[in-house]
This record gives C-alpha cells, sequence and structure tokens, in this order.
C-alpha cells in the first residue's frame, strides 16, 4: 500500500495538513519533493509528455504515478517518443479517468486517508480489451444498439504508400480506419467458409450462398465481450450495450474451424410478425 501525494497547486498560505503541493501537471520540477517522497503521486494530464511527468515524480522519491485524464474521456494509452522512450523510468506509471482523479482529489481534500494497492499491470488487461477513448458509443435516435461489434482500432500498425505508389512503409495509426478493414476481413472469411461448402449438415455442403444478413449473425454470435473498461473508466457493462455491442470480432468463437463447438445455421427463414 501507498499514500496518494496530490500533484495539484493550491493558492493557500496555510495548507490543510496532508494535502501536498506540486505542479498540478508536473511539467516542471516538484517544489514539495521532501512531501512526494515514498508517496504516491496523482498528476492532471496534459501540456507535456507522460515520460517528463514520470521523470519529474521519479526524481522527486515518488513510488508510482497516476496521471488522470483531462478530459472525460476514461482510461487511456500511454507511451513515450521514439526521442524520449523513457527507458529511465523503473517507477509504475498508471492512467485513470477525469472522474476516478477527482474522486481521489475530492476526498483527499476532505480530510480522507486513501491508499491504494496496485495488483497486476497492463499486461493483465491488453489495450485491445479497454474500449478507445474516442469510441463512439449508442444508442441511434431510435434506441436501436449501436455499435453492434468493435475491433481494435488504437495504435495499429499499417501500411502507408508513399508518393510515388511504388513502395510504403509501416506506421501506427488509430481510428476507425483501423478498426473496419479487421471487421472486414472477418466477413469476407465467414462467406469464404459457406462458398466453399465447409459448413456440413449430415456431411452435405450447405448454405453456400450466404446472405449478408447471415454473414452478420455468424460474426456477431461470436463477439467476445471485452475484459477492460468503458470511456469513462468504469467496468464494461454486460453486452449487448451501447458501450460494445456484442462484443470485438473474435472469428474462432464465430466459425468452429477446429470443430470446439457445432454452429447451426438458419437463412432466408421468413419470421412471423404476429
Amino acid at each position: 500500500f501507498f499514500y496518494f501525494a496530490i500533484g495539484r497547486r493550491r493558492e493557500l498560505p496555510h495548507p490543510p495538513q496532508g494535502l501536498l503541493l506540486a505542479p498540478l501537471k508536473a511539467c516542471d520540477a516538484l517544489y514539495n519533493a521532501d512531501d512526494v517522497k515514498g508517496k504516491v503521486v496523482i498528476i492532471e494530464r496534459g501540456m507535456c509528455p507522460f515520460t517528463e511527468k514520470a521523470r519529474n515524480a521519479q526524481t522527486a522519491g515518488a513510488k508510482a504515478v497516476l496521471i488522470y485524464n483531462n478530459k472525460e474521456k476514461g482510461f487511456y494509452y500511454m507511451a513515450g517518443k521514439k526521442t524520449d522512450p523513457g527507458d529511465d523510468i523503473t517507477i509504475p506509471s498508471y492512467s485513470i479517468s477525469l472522474r476516478y482523479g477527482q474522486q481521489v482529489i475530492n476526498a483527499f481534500e476532505d480530510g480522507e486517508s486513501l491508499q491504494v494497492l496496485f495488483q497486476g499491470g497492463a499486461s493483465d488487461v491488453p489495450t485491445y480489451e479497454t474500449l478507445a477513448e474516442y469510441s463512439s458509443v449508442g444508442p441511434t435516435f431510435d434506441e436501436r444498439i449501436k455499435p453492434e461489434i468493435l475491433a481494435p482500432g488504437n495504435l495499429v500498425s499499417a501500411g502507408v504508400p508513399l508518393l510515388s505508389r511504388k513502395s510504403c512503409y509501416v506506421k501506427e495509426q488509430s481510428g476507425t480506419s483501423m478498426a473496419v478493414p479487421v471487421v472486414s476481413g472477418a466477413a469476407v472469411l465467414i462467406r469464404q467458409y459457406f462458398t466453399e461448402g465447409r459448413h456440413k449438415v449430415d456431411g452435405v455442403s450447405q448454405f453456400t450462398h450466404p446472405s449478408g444478413a447471415l454473414i452478420k449473425a455468424v460474426l456477431l454470435n461470436g463477439a467476445k465481450p471485452l475484459d477492460g473498461y468503458s470511456e469513462a473508466g468504469y467496468p464494461m457493462n454486460e453486452v449487448p450495450s451501447f458501450e460494445q455491442g456484442f462484443g470485438r470480432v473474435l472469428l474462432k468463437r464465430s466459425l468452429p474451424l477446429d470443430s470446439s463447438f457445432k454452429l447451426f445455421v438458419q437463412d432466408a427463414v421468413a419470421i412471423s410478425t404476429g
């Protein structure tokens, strides 16, 4: 357990006992290093690289760093730059949502005794298991579930063509331009599974001309609920939800390629409305 040290500047002649003074964003050397030593520092995001914030806290003797978001966007990905990867930073550094950061600061200012317990690390929950801070959420205006399915789209390595169009290079990019190809590729493979006659009933190939609705249904049926957190920094709601739809695309749950389960299919069947 470690106690919190609040990285917040206050214009008070006699600050309340336990309220530690430090630059809010920690982009400069912490001027209350003696108070910070041996504690966890909470810092606001923005103005300078994450590595600079963590390094200033480490230099002051902090045990760990919590950097809370400066927008209502939840958890976010922290990384160093190529020119400053932060290899010299040895203390744990974590991101938390703006809401969590405000709760910690308010509780501390109210005189509550706060402790933080670090369990596991970033490797326990991969980034693709947490909703990206810029991911849109539903519902639609008529209350339909959107999104319906998710795919990794944050810092995905992709080929970028050069102006000559004769070669390309690899670059990390984020957004729907990265996520959509994952879903599209999975949909193509599902279609191929049926058109090549791989779905058999009593040894006979079935549904070799699958409808778009069938492909979508198989895709959603195998979606995996996220194990991470929502854009607000809280555990994900159960699927289907307006945050993640039916979950993230996972082809091995959609198609029985290893015969670990059976896939029961109906296509182009009239549904009674009565």
